[in-house]
């Protein structure tokens, strides 16, 4: 419903010469909403590893090989116990009771599998790292940090407790490592010999690291030992691509990885040493043959493994299969926990601002519209800054300053177009939809799923006239 208010001409021309100030201007500085969420420092415990490091003493069989630490400890516990197997650390110097031992994966220390067949002991060195740590999922990783082993005696039994620093519940305050834990340790009981540790709740996947990999690829080598009709572009020797087509008709094109250099099973290329093809048949009846052409886009086939993240570059790896040369893609990935959210603050910034009408009681009939609401600083505004329309914000029950307005929150608002017609009169018309202008942050983002209150308008008073300025939550980093 429509209403409508007279007025006298005269006062615009009084009110035009006041001030030629624009409509939107922004709200002061950003506002801060909430400090960032950091987290604590906690200790994540693994397994209590079975220990073989150097000894002056080693009997031939506790020493499978001239570098070896001495595995006689672990054969005597395995016997005495019955086992049939266990993971090892073993170390390459000597620990100390309470030491801890960190290092370079194969240099340092390494982890074997030691099984035994029958009155023997097989040891097999492990080609990775791994470990029994899993942190609850609300605990993250530090950078560089990794799983670390703490040299403890367990009655008569040396062993290698697992650890891992994280950070759990928010952000750290630092990101450049000498952290130190807080409370007890995730368990706080720890395991018993050769045992993993008992969580409860939600956990990440088994830290360690691990190799992702995709299917074999077609491989063509220039320059190769084959037959003319086994080489494609000219010179490179591609007998399995080829063999492909041959076997199958309907088959229109395939991948394929093209070395410029004589290569060998095991050899490991990056994407430096290869090109990507795509391998397709060209023409028809005899004069068909097969034409290579750049792939415009690398090509990747590797296969994800989920908690795991590559961090090292892609390598493709030469493999054969049924006596003809391929290669297979593969990428270091450290599996586990994810990396530590960096500390974002939550700051609230200012967009437009728009005069607001609201009920009031004893307002002049003249000044109301939409029913019941007075719009009396809504025509002082706009008759301030000789606004013939305007959109404003209307409130369907009374609120005060500083009161924020936003979806589903406790003051019920609406958008309204209000135009002065015929130098005479107001009206007043309710919108479904407004659009804003755009709010930004320099060097913030907008919040990932943000709550209602994230956005909205928030209610000051401008001498006598009370404003609603649009807002809206981001996030900063903190430095």
């Amino acid at each position: 419903m429509k209403r409508t208010v007279k007025i006298a001409t005269g006062l615009v021309v009084v009110f035009m010469a006041i001030s030629g100030t624009a409509l939107a201007q922004p709200y002061g500085n950003a506002r801060l909403v909430s400090p960032p969420q950091y987290g604590q420092i906690k200790m994540v415990l693994g397994a209590a590893r079975l220990v073989a490091q150097p000894a002056a003493e080693c009997s031939a069989e506790g020493k499978p090989w001239v570098s070896a630490p001495c595995f006689d400890p672990v054969f005597a516990r395995l016997r005495q116990t019955g086992e049939p197997s266990a993971t090892v650390v073993g170390l390459f110097r000597p620990a100390l009771d309470g030491e801890i031992m960190r290092g370079t994966y194969g240099y340092d220390f390494a982890l074997f599998d030691v099984t035994k067949q029958g009155a023997k002991f097989n040891v097999a060195k492990i080609d990775l790292q791994t470990s029994a740590v899993r942190a609850p999922k609300d605990c993250f990783s530090l950078p560089d940090e990794d799983v670390f082993y703490r040299m403890d005696r367990r009655g008569t039994v040396s062993v290698a407790q697992e650890m891992l620093t994280v950070v759990c519940g928010g952000a750290p305050k630092r990101t450049y490592g000498g952290y130190m834990a807080q409370g007890a340790s995730l368990p706080a009981q720890e395991p018993a010999v050769g045992q993993a540790p008992n969580l409860s709740g939600p956990l990440w996947v088994t830290t360690e690291k691990r190799f992702l990999k995709g299917e074999r690829r077609y491989l063509a080598i220039k320059d190769g030992d084959c037959p003319k009709d086994q080489r494609v572009d000219g010179d490179y020797c591609a007998p399995a691509a080829v063999a492909a087509f041959a076997g199958n008709a309907e088959l229109k094109e395939l991948d394929l990885i093209a070395s410029e250099h004589r290569i060998e099973e095991g050899a490991a290329l990056t994407d430096k040493d290869i090109d990507q093809w795509v391998l397709k048949r060209k023409g028809k009846g005899p004069k068909q043959k097969l034409e290579a052409d750049d792939r415009w886009f690398a090509h990747s086939n590797l296969q994800a493994i989920p908690g795991c993240t590559p961090i090292k570059d892609t390598t493709y790896r030469v493999v054969r299969h049924e006596e003809s040369l391929y290669v297979q893609e593969e990428v270091l990935a450290q599996c586990g926990a994810p990396p530590a959210p960096s500390p974002f603050a939550t700051y609230e910034a200012y967009g437009d601002e728009r005069p607001v009408a609201q009920f009031k009681p004893g307002c002049p009939k003249d000044l109301t519209m939409l029913s019941n609401i007075c719009f009396d600083e809504v025509v002082a505004y706009m008759e301030t800054y000789n606004h013939q329309a305007l959109d404003v914000v209307v409130l369907n029950r009374p609120a005060r300053d500083r009161d924020y307005l936003f979806s589903g929150g406790p003051v019920s608002y609406d958008m309204a177009k209000v135009k002065f017609y015929d130098g005479s009169r107001y009206e007043a018309d309710r919108k479904s939809s407004y659009n804003s202008r755009p709010i930004t942050l320099p060097g913030c983002s907008q919040m990932p799923n943000a709550p209602s209150e994230a956005k909205g308008w928030v209610l000051t008073r401008r001498g006598r006239t009370m404003m609603a300025v649009e807002y809206q939550w981001f996030s900063c980093p903190v430095n």
